[in-house]
């Protein structure tokens, strides 16, 4: 196994088929690597020209991409550089986080059966990701036995069922309806994570849709549904292909091991800015406000009247209006970059905030450090740093140690606001 850190240098040499991933768009890596968030034609966490490895002035660097690669016996990890030690312990208490995922014995580093630990807590937001286009019809062929044709008699039925004749007759037809091959490999994964992951919440109007529309799912036909050909080339149904992949990876545990092709790259991977700011989220049970412009949660507009042009929306990360803005990062920051700079500086004037600044995970305390106030309409910029512990041999105890950091930070977004 090899580890590195994110958003680093890799000094050591990579396996051929390592190195053969880099500079290369996530949009074209193999469907055997599950990406998260989804990559979406909505959605900007995570692009499609993103990489997990770069390669520029002959040297080899990882990005904001963590997570778990293999082929064959070779594994890699990548983790964040704000981790100390061999653990994995912040990469492993976000996915908790942001999962909901109580994994008591997950450690990311400990080989790739640990990784199936995770993909089943994975399933409502993949699920609930695909809903939103609603739900997949698509042409299934369907035999029928009644006296109401509709469709080519089919011979063979026809006297296998009705002989001597009783007034039916045996037809095939083609019937668009959502009861296909897709909805009923998400209806088996749903089935199968109830009975082996029963701490897993799945949000139960997703889950009355599903039951809805596969009336005919029955367990005996679940190899029969793998074995099909499961793919949506429809581009607006297209966020149902990550889903599928999930349900296929979660299923097929059962027979085969995870990375048993020797030809074929696997792996799961998170894009690191976007787990730290849903890691926010969860954490932050105050009067803030969480805008989201994947699914366009809570915008702002830039302009209260417009006499021409389009009034486009904007997505603070955290907000309270007349009071507090706040930009999350997933670095160190020392200084605000120009461009971070002037955003949170428009989101301030936008909101009638009277403080703004970025929030980002630090080796340092949790603080808050102010810049300074501006000139014209007035307020405060700065940086609020989240500590995470270092150096600590336990998981229980980094969980304990990150809690206070959390307390910590709740003080410090109450005085700020």
């Amino acid at each position: 196994m090899m580890r590195f850190k994110d958003n680093s240098d890799i000094e050591e040499i990579l396996p051929s088929w390592a190195s053969n991933l880099a500079n290369v768009e996530l949009s074209k890596l193999s469907d055997d690597i599950l990406i998260f968030p989804p990559i979406s034609r909505e959605s900007t966490d995570l692009s499609d020209d993103q990489l997990i490895f770069e390669f520029k002035n002959n040297k080899y660097r990882t990005t904001n991409i963590m997570g778990w690669l293999g082929k064959g016996n070779e594994q890699i990890t990548i983790h964040s550089r704000f981790d100390d030690g061999q653990n994995d312990f912040f990469l492993r208490y976000m996915l908790e986080k942001v999962f909901d995922a109580n994994i008591v014995n997950f450690d990311l580093s400990k080989g790739r059966e640990n990784i199936f630990d995770l993909l089943p807590f994975l399933l409502p937001t993949y699920l609930e990701n695909a809903l939103k286009k609603g739900i997949y019809k698509t042409y299934v062929k369907k035999q029928y036995n009644d006296s109401q044709v509709r469709g080519p008699i089919n011979i063979g039925q026809y006297i296998k069922k009705n002989t001597p004749f009783i007034g039916k007759i045996s037809y095939d037809i083609r019937e668009f309806t959502s009861d296909n091959n897709i909805m009923q490999l998400i209806r088996h994964t749903i089935e199968y994570v109830r009975l082996t992951k029963k701490s897993i919440k799945f949000p139960s109007n997703l889950i009355k849709k599903v039951e809805e529309v596969t009336q005919t799912y029955q367990l005996i036909d679940r190899n029969k549904i793998l074995s099909s050909n499961l793919t949506i080339k429809n581009p607006y149904f297209c966020d149902y292909n990550p889903l599928i992949r999930l349900c296929q990876m979660i299923l097929r545990h059962e027979k085969v091991s995870f990375g048993d092709d020797k030809q074929k790259i696997h792996g799961i991977i998170f894009d690191g800015a976007w787990l730290w700011e849903e890691y926010l989220a969860r954490v932050i049970d105050m009067a803030l406000i969480h805008s989201e412009n994947k699914t366009c949660k809570s915008p702002i507009k830039l302009f209260q009247t417009m006499t021409q042009g389009k009034n486009t929306s904007y997505y603070p990360d955290f907000y309270v209006r007349n009071s507090l803005v706040l930009d999350a990062k997933y670095k160190n920051v020392t200084s605000i970059k120009r461009e971070d700079r002037f955003q949170i500086i428009t989101y301030l004037h936008v909101l009638s905030a009277h403080t703004a600044g970025v929030i980002f995970p630090s080796r340092t305390a949790t603080d808050w450090k102010e810049i300074g106030e501006l000139s014209g309409f007035g307020g405060n910029i700065g940086k609020l740093s989240v500590s995470i512990p270092q150096k600590l041999e336990q998981y229980s105890l980094f969980k304990d140690k990150i809690h206070n950091e959390e307390i910590l930070l709740k003080e410090c977004l109450s005085n700020l606001i």
